[in-house]
């Protein structure tokens, strides 16, 4: 993107004053250090960037925001001599400070109306006996904006959520939370789509993350979990439980390069029972703790020899056997993958 607004002429300023009227967002003194000139680039490059973070708003939505009546009018004030409308077109100022101008029946709100907050929310839509109900627009204080459905004052039913960050949600409410279907799309680039259970992820779901990884499975509270597939940017592929988005249960993990393990996860690692088959056709059956080999296991090197026997951290560890490949055993304790006591066709060795 390329910014021309803030590098127009440099606008003479006399020193210690500034224009009444600054039509650029950064300006200069022919005068100005090298120090005052860094700071003014970057507050104006900070101001730009959180402008980026905002949502992209449909021109409708945009335009219900810039109306001036969603700022307060001293013209919608009911005359307070007045006696409470009881039908058709008016205004109605409530004991918390909220205002409402719209339609009435039999002295509810009924029909089309706007509708100001005591706290700064501003409605605009359907109204059915005093509640929201129908098709409507809501800015929350916080700087949400909403457009869908209501049911009983609440969200419920098809809606689209802009959040001040830049995220949006499109999809189903029930009670005023995320119920059912919907799409959550991040400022980040992350893109959720699947159900919904009380406003959290939960069920069946898909979702894509900024580095361009691709996530398909259950949901919980949220987070990964159950069965699921994960598809990561780097090319590996793991297929099994999860549980607090973490790999948890009895899964595949197939690596890019070629290796492949397949077994027990915890906590995200390896933990357990698993076969681990590397990319040069070299093979562990056994033990793992933390994510590294641990117990008991046999190795099937890629030359045909194997070892039997106790492994800690990763390697080689305790007693064990070792067959080579011409058909001779060793049967030792290692450490560390180093055979230090061998005992070889009767003969005990100290290495």
């Amino acid at each position: 993107m390329v910014v021309t607004q803030g590098f127009a002429a440099p606008t003479r300023v006399p020193r210690g004053q500034l224009p009444k009227k600054m039509t650029d967002p950064v300006i200069f003194r022919w005068d100005d250090s090298a120090a005052v000139t860094a700071t003014a680039l970057a507050c104006y490059a900070a101001e730009h960037a959180e402008a980026l973070k905002k949502p992209r708003l449909p021109a409708r939505i945009a335009q219900f925001l810039n109306e001036p009546r969603l700022a307060y009018d001293a013209s919608a004030e009911p005359d307070p001599d007045a006696p409470p409308i009881q039908d058709g077109n008016g205004s109605r100022r409530f004991e918390d400070g909220s205002l409402y101008t719209g339609q009435f029946a039999n002295g509810e709100r009924e029909g089309h109306g706007r509708y100001r907050s005591s706290l700064g929310a501003v409605y605009e839509g359907e109204w059915v006996a005093g509640q929201r109900c129908g098709k409507g627009m809501e800015r929350y204080p916080i700087g949400n904006v909403y457009e869908g459905q209501f049911t009983d004052d609440k969200r419920d039913g098809l809606g689209t959520m802009w959040y001040p960050g830049g995220d949006t949600y499109e999809g189903f409410y029930k009670a005023g939370k995320k119920e059912g279907r919907g799409k959550y799309r991040s400022a980040s680039g992350a893109l959720y789509e699947g159900e919904y259970r009380a406003d959290l992820r939960e069920g069946q779901g898909k979702e894509r993350y900024p580095d361009g990884s691709v996530y398909e499975g259950g949901f919980r509270e949220g987070k990964r979990a159950g069965m699921g597939t994960m598809r990561y940017a780097s090319g590996d592929v793991y297929v099994g439980p999860w549980k607090r988005d973490l790999r948890d249960g009895k899964g595949t993990f197939q690596y890019a390069g070629g290796a492949r393990y397949e077994g027990d996860y915890r906590a995200g690692v390896m933990d357990g029972h698993g076969n681990y088959r590397f990319a040069d056709g070299s093979l562990y059956i056994g033990d793992y703790k933390n994510g590294k080999r641990e117990g008991r296991g046999v190795y099937h090197f890629a030359d045909g020899a194997i070892y039997e026997g106790e492994y800690k951290n990763g390697a080689m560890e305790g007693f064990g056997t070792y067959q080579y490949i011409d058909g001779r055993a060793e049967v030792g304790r290692y450490e560390n993958n180093v055979d230090i006591i061998v005992q070889c066709g009767g003969m005990l060795t100290m290495r």
